[in-house]
């Protein structure tokens, strides 16, 4: 396979293609989520908001007709007012239910001016019309309505209300939607001074229609964006990713043992960028780097094994010459071993002595064990005495704490008593007044007044006593209000103190504790440690004892063993003979490692 085909991928296989793929994927769903939620919240705006357009629609509608009716009653000998304008407006109510076919084309030229134009803007197929309280069309955009049941089950309902008794105000304007035709609607309605119903209808459909259209040009465009962007994104990406052809194309001749460096070689200035390419090209530099000192080492020691195979060839020569010198050195060790076997009897008298002094240690460290495991009973016992008493004083802390809190929230009422004082206080005040009014006026009716000012009187005194008695009241809560704020001052320093000072210290006392148990618990282990190397110590030494005792049978062992170290050495120079053969192998294997290091390709060094 040539170098192009194996540094080249096909754009669905690489890496900036997938990448790609993946944030056009993300960017959809956070685009199309946050389009719906757009959408969603421009629904409900829109909806929002033709319902107060309805709804206000229909209340200035209301106040148009109103003003009419009020113009027209002093044509009708009425006062042109309210009452006038309610009296005028069921008249003509009463035409167009008793009968609507005389009345239809003057009611409709009365209030075509006032009604017959009222539409919400932008809904071809809104209108306003005009309910009585039977639900009978006072007024309508099509003559032939007049007179004509109403077929709204939103606006019957409130018609209905208002035949059981409800009044207008208790209602109050407002929207309701219904259905009608398969369509979802709206209304508006207001109430006219002459109880009648002023209804501006709307269709879903067209209030919506902005936002559809909307919807659909959004999508087109997060479509059209959405691809742009992912074309961008590759492009981006492919030029991020591009420098990893370079660090692939000298990997691809890494592979094929060529660590030779071309004069186009961009790797070096990767290595020095601060991204995660620079981190894989530092890599590769780095890998090729050790295969090429690698490659130098083994040509190296080859050379150096064949420079040792020749010196081994020459020091077979000369193990052959010093075998001879082997037997005058045999007879020599023969006599060394007679003063070795005396050498190893008094090895053994110190050896026994070296036994009890290891069983006295023994001794000591076993007392060191019981008397850390005592330790570390009483850090336990001071672990758990601590923890509970810290348990007792967390549990101490919070109930304080909490009666405290519940008191400083009690003493709150307090405030709610200033409040009650102040009240009556100026009811007090209030009272006063009153009677003075009430003296005043008693004065003035003479005699037939006497009575009235004595009770006068008798309440101006009754609302001083009452003053007094609030000023006491006062005096009495403001030092209620000074020791609950001193209460509140030394409940929050007790909890200070125990949060702070006492759970703290409880702290470290358990900490102290744990310390205390881990010291004993390692004083422990190193005593059974002792104890374990005293038993080693003790197993060697016992092993020293029957070395010793048999060294001086080895030792005459020895000396008949040399005897036959004379005879081996003949052995000996027939087996350099074969590691001769060995030698000639040897040079073979260094021949074919040399061949292998000539098929890397390394720079001249």
């Amino acid at each position: 396979m040539s170098e192009k085909n194996e540094t080249n991928v096909s754009i669905l296989n690489s890496l900036a293609f997938k990448l790609s793929i993946v944030a056009f994927i993300i960017a959809g769903v956070l685009i199309s989520v946050q389009m719906y939620f757009a959408i969603t919240s421009s629904r409900n705006t829109m909806e929002d908001t033709y319902y107060k357009y309805a709804q206000n629609l229909a209340e200035t509608a209301a106040t148009a007709l109103n003003i009419q009716m009020e113009t027209l009653a002093p044509e009708y000998g009425l006062e042109a007012n309210e009452e006038g304008a309610a009296a005028i407006e069921a008249y003509i109510t009463k035409w167009a239910e008793t009968s609507p076919s005389e009345h239809a084309s003057t009611i409709a030229e009365l209030f075509d001016d006032s009604l017959g134009s009222v539409s919400l803007e932008g809904i071809d197929t809104s209108y306003t019309y005009l309910s009585s309280q039977n639900a009978i069309m006072v007024y309508h955009p099509e003559k032939d309505r007049i007179g004509t049941a109403v077929t709204n089950d939103a606006i019957n309902a409130i018609c209905k209300k208002l035949q059981a008794g409800a009044s207008t105000s208790s209602i109050g304007n407002g929207v309701v939607t219904y259905t009608a035709d398969g369509y979802k609607k709206f209304a508006g309605y207001a109430f006219t001074n002459g109880g009648n119903i002023v209804v501006v209808l709307g269709e879903f459909s067209q209030v919506m229609k902005p936002i559809d259209d909307l919807q659909n040009y959004l999508l087109i465009f997060l479509i059209v964006g959405i691809i742009i962007m992912a074309i961008i994104l590759y492009v981006v990406i492919r030029l991020f990713l591009n420098p990893l052809r370079v660090v692939t194309e000298k990997l691809n001749k890494t592979a094929r043992f060529d660590f030779t460096t071309d004069e186009n070689d961009n790797s070096e200035k990767l290595g020095k960028r601060k991204d995660e390419i620079g981190v894989i090209a530092r890599a590769a530099n780095e890998m090729i780097e050790h295969l090429t000192s690698i490659v130098v080492n083994i040509s190296d020691a080859g050379e150096k094994i064949n420079s040792n195979v020749l010196e081994l060839r020459n020091s077979t020569d000369e193990v052959n010459n010093k075998c001879t010198d082997n037997s005058a050195t045999s007879e020599e060790l023969a006599a060394a071993m007679q003063e070795t076997s005396s050498t190893a009897e008094t090895i053994a008298q110190n050896v026994v002595e070296m036994q009890g002094e290891a069983k006295n240690i023994d001794k000591l460290a076993d007392s060191g064990v019981g008397l850390s495991e005592e330790i570390m009973d009483r850090a336990d016992k001071l672990k758990v005495s601590t923890d509970q008493a810290t348990n007792k004083t967390k549990s101490m802390y919070s109930s304080v704490k909490a009666k405290a809190d519940e008191a400083i929230e009690s003493s709150k009422a307090v405030d709610k008593v200033n409040e009650l004082t102040d009240t009556i206080m100026a009811i007090s005040s209030q009272t006063g007044l009153l009677a003075l009014n009430a003296s005043i006026e008693a004065a003035r009716a003479g005699e037939a007044g006497k009575g009235f000012a004595v009770v006068a009187t008798e309440i101006g005194s009754l609302a001083d006593q009452t003053s007094d008695a609030v000023g006491n009241i006062n005096g009495i809560i403001g030092d209620v209000n000074k020791s609950v704020n001193k209460m509140s001052e030394c409940l929050e320093e007790i909890n200070g103190f125990l949060e702070q000072t006492v759970l703290s210290d409880y702290a470290q006392f358990a900490e102290v504790s744990e310390q205390y148990y881990s010291d004993a618990n390692s004083f422990k282990e190193s005593m059974i440690d002792i104890k374990n190397s005293l038993s080693e110590l003790g197993g060697s030494i016992d092993m020293v004892t029957e070395s010793v005792s048999t060294i001086s049978t080895t030792v005459e062992e020895a000396a008949r063993g040399v005897t036959d170290i004379a005879e081996k050495t003949t052995e000996i120079v027939q087996e350099t003979s074969g590691n001769l053969n060995m030698v000639d192998e040897c040079e073979g294997y260094v021949e074919e490692l040399e061949e292998i290091v000539h098929r890397f390709k390394i720079d001249e060094q």
